[in-house]
């Protein structure tokens, strides 16, 4: 299959100046096909990166930059600080004490280069595929056969700045002096307080089989389909990574059972007011009928006896005022 996309670099070079901030590389891709092409970028490492755009579609000789940013490696470089640590204890503890290596002696730059050297080896897959007249979208690599996905793999390689590890390795060397003069703990427990090391299934979730990463000819090369052995995960870019962080903190279930509380109330006092609407317009029906009965009576001949209603027409009144104010008292407190 001819090359249906470049890629401006052979492998993705990462230039880390500081452990605690991202570092960001900027690829150039182009569309080198007469069609359409949609292509999409997948890692060994998901959890390291983030590109933008991990997925999009390219017209005939258009160039997109595409942005992969390395999160920070304080963490890794730490760990692998506390890896050469334990070696040299480990070895000490053997119990050929001629051999014994102090800790000290091994944390070297060269010793921490080798041993990062064994967790950063991270691949990237770009795969491309001509569109002919389809809509693009991601899940299209999934649906397509085989044969029509152009890919190409990617090493990465890391420079670090070297005052910027022999920092973190005098960092550890005065940690761990100060652990062995306090005595008890081991120089590596002691280094890692702060930075406790990742458990067990956090580390085997990111990890993967050394046999699996593996691959022989990786590089920048295409047209062949991916080592089954090796599995890549999609990119994540940096919406995708914020929305499962602001996922992760909302709680539906409390939220719903709130909801579903206040909804509640409202719905009962609503009843409430109804049920006092209806008996305030009894009261003023009432009312009215006891009022225009007080208006025909006083019409009648004078002297005339009064009638039995005019004379408990005023207290009526008075008890229907004080119902009238208990249920909108009542109506009031309740809400």
């Amino acid at each position: 299959m001819d090359r249906i996309l470049n890629v401006s670099e052979t492998r993705f070079t990462f230039h880390i100046d500081s452990l605690e901030k991202p570092t960001l590389l900027t690829l150039k891709l182009r569309n080198e096909a007469n069609d359409h092409v949609g292509f999409k970028v997948k890692t060994t490492r998901p959890k390291r990166y983030c590109v933008k755009p991990n997925a999009a579609k390219l017209a005939p000789g258009e160039t997109l930059d595409l942005q992969v940013q390395l999160q920070p490696l304080k963490r890794v470089v730490a760990d692998a600080c506390a890896a050469l640590v334990r070696q040299a204890e480990s070895r000490s503890s053997g119990g050929d004490a001629t051999s014994a290596t102090p800790a000290a002696d091994v944390l070297t730059y060269d010793g921490l280069k080798q041993e990062l050297s064994k967790e950063l080896e991270d691949k990237f897959l770009i795969q491309g595929l001509l569109l002919e007249n389809r809509s693009f979208d991601a899940g299209l690599f999934d649906t397509v056969d085989r044969e029509e996905v152009f890919e190409q793999k990617f090493r990465c390689e890391f420079l670090f700045n070297q005052d910027t590890l022999e920092n973190m390795l005098q960092s550890y060397r005065a940690r761990m002096s100060q652990s062995v003069d306090s005595g008890g703990k081991s120089a590596a427990s002691g280094m890692d307080a702060g930075t406790p090391p990742a458990s067990a299934s956090a580390q085997a979730s990111e990890r993967l089989d050394g046999d699996a990463v593996r691959m022989a000819g990786v590089g920048a090369g295409g047209g062949s389909a991916a080592a089954p052995s090796v599995h890549w995960d999609d990119a994540a870019t940096e919406q995708s990574k914020a929305a499962a962080a602001a996922a992760a903190a909302i709680t539906p279930d409390h939220m719903t059972e709130t909801e579903t509380r206040e909804e509640s109330e409202t719905a009962r006092l609503r009843r409430e007011l109804a049920r006092s609407q209806a008996e305030v317009a009894l009261l003023k029906s009432r009312l009215e009928s006891a009022s225009r009965l007080l208006k025909s009576s006083s019409t009648g001949a004078l002297g005339a006896s009064p009638h039995p209603t005019l004379l408990i027409l005023p207290w009526v009144q008075l008890v229907m005022a004080i119902l009238l104010g208990i249920l909108l008292g009542k109506y009031v407190l309740a809400a």
